[in-house]
């Protein structure tokens, strides 16, 4: 099982190149892979990223501050980090829940595009719950997202 370490902005760009990240055959995706905006992420809010046991960087994942108490998540994972699946839903529910206290939210909101059903079922088994709210032609993409939220208890 692999572990959550500090988000370093080159922990994004090591994952960035369309052919490592995880888009379930979904089509027209598009990831600025800059070294601006891996900086931005990391300025944005905490965040963290998730190590395999071999050492690489397989996921990253961070939370920005939208209203007081509200953070909107964000979560960019390489393919590969599904190979050991129940090790990465163990990682983000532990990640998800430090994000949550060092950001202070009682909210974390994130949306998942409606066409991407892995990226869903990753959202529920995280412990995200779905809002039952579809954004129609949302974000850059134009295509419809679901937006999935932790509430604190």
């Amino acid at each position: 099982m692999g572990d959550i370490i500090q988000f370093e902005p080159d922990h994004f760009l090591a994952i960035c190149p369309r052919e490592r990240l995880d888009t379930d055959g979904v089509e027209g995706w598009s990831v600025n892979g800059s070294l601006e905006h891996a900086l931005t992420l990391a300025k944005s809010g905490p965040a963290f990223s998730y190590r395999s046991t071999q050492g690489e960087i397989l996921a990253v994942s961070g939370a920005t501050l939208f209203w007081p108490g509200v953070g909107w998540g964000w979560a960019f994972i390489d393919k590969r980090a599904f190979v050991d699946a129940a090790g990465l839903v163990h990682a983000f529910k532990r990640g998800i829940a430090g994000l949550m206290s060092e950001g202070g939210f009682h909210r974390l909101q994130a949306t998942v595009r409606a066409d991407y059903d892995r990226g869903q079922r990753f959202a529920h088994l995280v412990g995200l719950t779905d809002d039952i709210v579809t954004l129609k032609n949302f974000g850059q993409d134009r295509i419809d997202h679901i937006l999935f939220a932790k509430l604190a208890r």
